[in-house]
């Protein structure tokens, strides 16, 4: 029962960071084809904190929104 519970587990944390991985490259379709504002993105995206949205995207591309926003549209 314990080892079913830790692969239970693992097999969560994979799903989140699949769904995470989903949800920052369909962020990131949108800010560099839409003028939609950051916190409406991240609604879309399904994240509803706008500061969690912030804190994932930087973690997941190394840049905050607005930067990847300023690179992707010089």
């Amino acid at each position: 029962l314990l080892a079913s519970s830790a692969a239970s587990d693992v097999y969560k944390r994979q799903v989140f960071a699949y769904l995470n991985i989903l949800r920052i490259n369909n962020a990131k379709q949108l800010i560099s084809t839409t003028d939609l504002p950051f916190s409406e993105i991240a609604y879309l995206v399904g994240i509803e904190d706008r500061y969690y949205f912030s804190k994932l995207f930087r973690k997941m591309t190394g840049m905050s929104p607005t930067e990847y926003y300023k690179e992707v549209r010089s």
